[in-house]
């Protein structure tokens, strides 16, 4: 197959799969998005999600994401953060063990010479695709790309399509040993057996040291406590409300997506008013209501702009972003900015989002004049 295997993670959480169905899981766990099969002889990756809750105990959101390559991991977490085998770094990173990574319209980019491409905006939102190729050689919360509308399966396998809890057994059967910065702590007395885990973690020799000298870290083994581990409670979503009361999800269906929705069918666009009469359902008369709204139609812009579509939609939505210091909203911007590291970068595909202002140019994150650009240190961005 020569189409790409496309799945997005939003909200609180929804689980667009490969093969174009929705996930409404709301476990506040770490779970397998997408690797490969057992015995599968394609490139080996791994990407899990971090869920937390957010003042909501009826929904979770995605705080983090691992990346596993051979030999490497990449950890993305809030506020723009990347650790690279535990340690943080500074972006952009070019082809360095075996991956690039880069700060853009305020999400970070990780991709492979091989075709993978994960972003995370550090919020709320993941988007991961992988070639074609691999199609049908997947398993996780994404599904497996085969082109069939089967997803609600669990990891063993099972079709539970037809249980009221189907979204709580496929995402539990994905759960792995939580081992984020925030792990679970909430153990009760009740947590079965098979929950507990322990782990060590033993980061690769690590490349550079923050004084820009070249040495290899000291050995680090972190045991991780299995009383860190919880119960991680995971709930049914719930939409109990009536049509009037989540009607401010009609704008997804009016005038203003329409160039998108022809685009990308019906279906897509009802998967993503499922998704926001759940959110607004669980967020009614809270003050959080409507950026719970603008998260689900950053999720359907993000679909759009995948389909070739860009929506000029925020203001109309009343979602205007704010941006930092010395950058601007841009609805269509390249998704590889210029920054200190390459000022003329070439990249076809587009993105919204902050850019920097004109004068101004990425260094790491921020939009500085050009005379206060850092340098490149074994492929590491050093400020």
């Amino acid at each position: 197959s020569t189409k790409k295997c496309s799945c997005y993670v939003s909200g609180d959480p929804h689980y667009y799969t490969y093969d174009g169905q929705v996930i409404h899981f709301m476990g506040t766990c770490k779970y397998i998005l997408s690797t490969n099969k057992p015995g599968s002889n394609l490139t080996y990756f791994s990407v899990e999600v971090k869920n937390e809750h957010r003042g909501n105990t009826r929904v979770s959101y995605t705080r983090m994401v691992d990346l596993q390559l051979k030999g490497v991991t990449v950890r993305l977490l809030p506020r723009n953060k990347i650790l690279v085998n535990s340690i943080k770094v500074n972006l952009p990173i070019d082809d360095y063990l075996g991956f690039s990574a880069y700060y853009s319209a305020g999400t970070i980019t990780v991709t492979t010479k091989w075709g993978l491409f994960l972003r995370f905006d550090g919020n709320h939102w993941v988007h991961l695709n992988l070639p074609g190729r691999f199609a049908n050689e997947l398993i996780g919360i994404c599904g497996d790309c085969n082109g069939i509308k089967d997803d609600f399966k669990t990891k063993a396998g099972e079709d539970v399509s037809n249980r009221k809890n189907k979204y709580t057994i496929i995402g539990d059967s994905y759960q792995v040993c939580d081992d984020s910065d925030k792990p679970e702590n909430h153990l009760t007395a009740a947590m079965p057996e098979h929950r507990l885990c322990s782990r060590e973690i033993r980061p690769q020799d690590l490349f550079f040291s923050f004084d820009c000298g070249h040495a290899g870290a000291p050995p680090l083994v972190e045991k991780i406590d299995p009383r860190t581990y919880s119960l991680c409670e995971s709930q049914q979503p719930e939409n109990n409300c009536s049509p009037t009361q989540v009607k401010s999800c009609n704008i997804l269906s009016n005038s203003l997506f329409k160039p998108c929705v022809d685009k990308i069918g019906q279906n897509k666009l009802n998967r993503h008013l499922e998704s926001c009469k759940f959110d607004v359902c669980a967020y009614l008369k809270q003050p959080k209501l409507q950026s719970v709204l603008c998260k689900t139609l950053e999720s359907m812009s993000d679909e759009c702009e995948d389909a070739g579509v860009f929506i000029d939609w925020r203001k109309t939505a009343k979602c205007e972003k704010e941006c930092p210091l010395n950058q601007e909203y841009s609805h269509k911007t390249p998704v590889c900015q210029p920054t200190c590291v390459n000022q003329t970068p070439k990249c076809t595909k587009y993105t919204e989002g902050c850019i920097c202002k004109s004068g101004f140019i990425l260094s790491g994150e921020e939009c500085v004049p050009k005379s206060e650009c850092g340098c490149m240190n074994d492929k590491i961005y050093m400020t």
